[in-house]
């Protein structure tokens, strides 16, 4: 802070009083010391030189008196920046102490404090979840005596039951830009040496007798369903999963083994394309089992997770119902909408992306090559909840929009599932790869968006076997 200035004797004071005493002996003779002056003017050659000279020195010494009392700062040592303390008035200057600044020698750089620029929020930007999959893969393959004990896969020449996982995890992968990966365990649990898991009514198939079933369709177990408990128990699948040794199990299986396409075992499990098996397993959690066929390629599997993920959005949504009631205008069931289940729904301006089983320009199951013509708004699904934004895209379509093939369409389907960050108005993921990925987030989520109260796992929709 500068200091302040003071009322006190100024410098050039000496010099003021003997011009004073220079003008008076200009104006009166010389006197004797105590003799009073003559009223006569005198003048002294000497007198008027002196007078100049201190003349000029007066001028110069008012001139810094004024130029000190008026522009402080100019005089400062170490001139600074105006501050709060600067502003203040000369009164009330004048009442505060007084503060020299520190010398700085001469030779010291000072060193200045760069000011930080104004920097974005510190909060990173939310970015969609990248879901990883560890999946333990359980493969019944048996050798087939009346076969030259060559493997069921080998002797009905099916697709390798070992090598369809890696290839459909690395479709899942490519597609979704790496968001979902099904990591395969590459310790492979192959119970083909041992018996073939038994029925639900403790039914089982001798390796012959499955290999005829399996070729003619004919002279087939009923009921076909395999007894999950039995089958987890005794590979001890819930123990190794409660430690985390993997996230969902897959069991490649020919048909007639029984297996559900998805199932759910454990506390907490919903309708995932079957009824889940609440009780009785030693899962401490919901466990995820996919039953593929390994009679087909990797169409089979995909349209299993297909089914796996509408069951999903049946729990998050409360399900898909006969279009004209109040479930039509979820979002799930936007999305769900084709020719086959929605033709005729009261203020439908167009249809969706389609089901698993039926794209949007179908009335027939299966067909994925139809060149119908319908108005489809799939492609604005993935800026879901922006409905203008679906409309905006809504246009005519006919298959040439995936290709016309079975897994084309698959990847049409998944690739414009609603992919956003964050939740919708009814506290939704906006990004339905959650749902894809993980049934315990579904549930999870489902505990406050579910459109119905029934909790026991039950489907709670309008299903027509007709649609």
């Amino acid at each position: 802070m500068l200091k302040p200035f003071t009322k006190k004797k100024p410098p050039c004071g000496g010099f003021l009083q003997m011009l004073y005493l220079v003008m008076e002996s200009m104006q009166s003779t010389p006197r004797p010391f105590g003799q009073e002056a003559h009223p006569s003017i005198f003048v002294n050659k000497k007198l008027q030189t002196s007078l100049f000279v201190f003349s000029i020195i007066a001028v110069l010494c008012i001139s810094g008196m004024l130029i000190t009392r008026f522009w402080p700062n100019s005089y400062a040592a170490n001139p600074i920046q105006s501050t709060p303390e600067n502003l203040l008035s000369t009164e009330a200057a004048s009442e505060l102490p007084v503060i020299i600044p520190a010398e700085v020698p001469t030779n010291t750089p000072q060193v200045v404090t760069p000011v930080p620029a104004p920097t974005q929020s510190p909060l990173k930007p939310e970015t969609l979840q990248t879901y990883n999959r560890k999946v333990m893969v359980m493969i019944y393959d048996p050798q087939i005596p009346s076969q030259g004990n060559k493997k069921l896969s080998e002797s009905l020449n099916w697709s390798d039951p070992k090598a369809l996982p890696d290839k459909m995890g690395t479709w899942f992968k490519n597609i979704t830009n790496g968001r979902i990966n099904f990591i395969v365990n590459p310790s492979v649990l192959d119970i083909s040496a041992d018996p073939m898991p038994e029925k639900i009514d403790g039914f089982r198939y001798t390796a012959n007798d499955l290999y005829n079933c399996a070729k003619t369709d004919s002279g087939c177990h009923s009921p076909d369903g395999v007894d999950y408990l039995k089958l987890l128990n005794k590979y001890q699948i819930c123990e190794k999963y409660n430690n985390n040794e993997f996230d969902e199990l897959w069991i490649m299986g020919p048909p007639y083994m029984g297996l559900w396409e998805s199932h759910l075992v454990g506390p907490k499990g919903f309708w995932y394309n079957s009824t889940p098996q609440l009780t009785g397993s030693n899962c401490n959690k919901m466990l995820p089992i996919m039953g593929y066929s390994y009679k087909s390629g990797i169409e089979n599997m995909i349209h299993d997770i297909g089914h796996r993920t509408e069951s999903s959005l049946i729990q998050i949504y409360g399900g898909f119902a006969k279009f004209n009631d109040k479930h039509w205008f979820t979002p799930f069931n936007m999305y769900y909408s084709n020719k086959r289940n929605a033709a005729g729904a009261v203020g439908m301006p167009y249809f969706g992306c389609g089901s698993v089983h039926n794209p949007a320009n179908t009335d027939t199951e299966y067909i994925y090559n139809s060149t119908n013509i319908v108005k489809s708004a799939c492609k604005g699904a993935i800026y879901f909840p922006d409905l203008a934004k679906m409309d905006t895209l809504a246009q005519n379509i006919t298959c040439t929009a995936w290709g016309c093939t079975e897994l084309g369409y698959y990847e049409y389907w998944f690739k414009n599932m609603p992919q956003s960050v964050g939740k919708d108005e009814n506290g939704a993921a906006k990004d339905w790869w959650r749902y894809l990925a993980d049934p315990i987030l579904t549930e999870y989520d489902s505990r406050t968006t579910r459109l119905s109260s029934k909790t026991d796992g039950n489907p709670d929709y309008i299903f027509d076997p007709n649609y």
